[in-house]
């Protein structure tokens, strides 16, 4: 158990949380409209990849987990995971 949660509980939400934002993404491809953006460090970023982040955080933000967030578009936010990195 990780801070009163079942781990079964953590694999079921994180596969829903995959199978949503998947889905999300398959909706820009091959659309015409993945016109990257470069981030300040030079990589790409597309409108799906953003959405995706978002629709995961909102997801996580749901639970009131407490947990930290790193994303690859916006960057980290919240504490550290009491399981290390």
């Amino acid at each position: 158990m990780v801070s009163g949660v079942e781990l079964p509980d953590y694999l079921d939400f994180t596969v829903q949380t995959a199978y949503e934002a998947g889905r999300l993404t398959l909706g820009y491809f091959r659309t015409g409209t993945m016109c990257p953006e470069l981030k300040p460090d030079d990589t790409p970023v597309t409108a799906a990849d953003r959405e995706a982040e978002k629709l995961i955080r909102a997801r996580i933000g749901s639970k009131d987990s407490g947990h930290a967030e790193v994303g690859k578009s916006t960057g980290s936010r919240g504490r550290e995971s009491p399981l290390g990195r």
